[in-house]
């Protein structure tokens, strides 16, 4: 239960010293919080600072990117016996977020990590209503870790619980991976026990804050790593879910053409192999739209070559 041992929050930032004292002030809605460790990666706006003054201890490294900065942090609590609460730089709690998240552990005895259900604020401040469907996701499967590796669970590294005990078994985030690290890490912290997760929200996501799913230049990492972590786990994938993760794979497919076209940058070949003989495994096509952008992306780069 939450409590029972020193709580740190953890927030890794990079370039984030216009939100992080926000992220910081988080602290006051954390009954018994050890301490605020920001895990400055690298950053040359001032973050590490801006975050001190917030109230915050500080972690420096060089920009390793953040399952680097997460892991030094977890390393860091693992050996003070303390319990970890992630959150992103430009999100924020709410008041209410331990008190769910020790709900929430309470109706999964055992439960290996706690994942907090988040609303988003969208540009502007205004905030989307709906309720992230995490929860539901996460009821239907009977608090099953291969909850984690479904399209239709979106989670987030931010606003996820970690007991001292996760921590101590050594569980980590693969350094290896940009995007999908988070679904990755939950699946693999929670294989031998459920999971939990807040029946409410518990963090506001703040968008447009420069997250790298606002970067179409990254689209074929989004492509690469949904693959890597489809064959990585693909075994561990509840039987009946090929059409979920075809559609999911088929949306980083097109993504990845129309941002090629965009950029006129030239289609990676194998890569675009990998996908559509992944896609067919799943009894699935690209579809026609997708492989118009590919068409038109790859005359793009050839007439930019002419």
């Amino acid at each position: 239960m939450i409590g029972v041992r020193p709580l740190w929050l953890v927030i890794p930032a990079f370039n984030a010293a216009g939100t992080v004292a926000r992220a910081v002030g988080g602290r006051v809605h954390l009954p018994g919080v050890g301490r605020v460790v920001v895990v400055d990666d690298g950053s040359t706006d001032g973050t590490a600072e801006t975050a001190r003054a917030a109230g915050a201890d500080v972690i420096a490294q060089a920009n390793a990117g953040p399952s680097a900065a997460r892991n030094a942090a977890l390393d860091a609590a693992a050996a003070a016996g303390a319990d970890v609460l992630l959150l992103d730089a430009d999100d924020e709690l709410l008041p209410a977020c331990v008190e769910r998240l020790s709900a929430a552990m309470g109706r999964r005895p055992g439960a290996r990590v706690a994942i907090a259900a988040f609303r988003r604020v969208l540009p502007g401040g205004r905030e989307d209503d709906r309720l992230e469907p995490v929860w539901s996701v996460l009821e239907r499967m009977g608090g099953s870790p291969s909850a984690a590796l479904l399209p239709d669970c979106p989670l987030s590294a931010s606003g996820l619980y970690l007991p001292h005990e996760t921590l101590e078994s050594g569980a980590r985030f693969d350094t290896s991976l940009r995007t999908h690290e988070d679904r990755d890490f939950v699946y693999r912290a929670a294989r031998d026990g459920p999971l939990a997760c807040t029946d409410a929200p518990a963090i506001l996501k703040h968008e447009g804050h420069g997250q790298m799913t606002g970067d179409p230049g990254l689209a074929g990492v989004f492509l690469s790593d949904c693959l890597a972590f489809l064959e990585r786990h693909r075994e561990a994938i509840p039987p009946g879910n090929d059409s979920r993760l075809g559609a999911a794979l088929r949306h980083y497919l097109k993504r990845y053409a129309k941002a090629s076209l965009r950029l006129r940058r030239p289609i990676d070949r194998a890569l675009w192999k990998r996908a559509v003989e992944r896609l067919r495994s799943l009894n699935e096509r690209p579809g026609w739209r997708t492989r118009r952008y590919q068409l038109l992306a790859s005359a793009a780069t050839v007439l930019r070559v002419f």
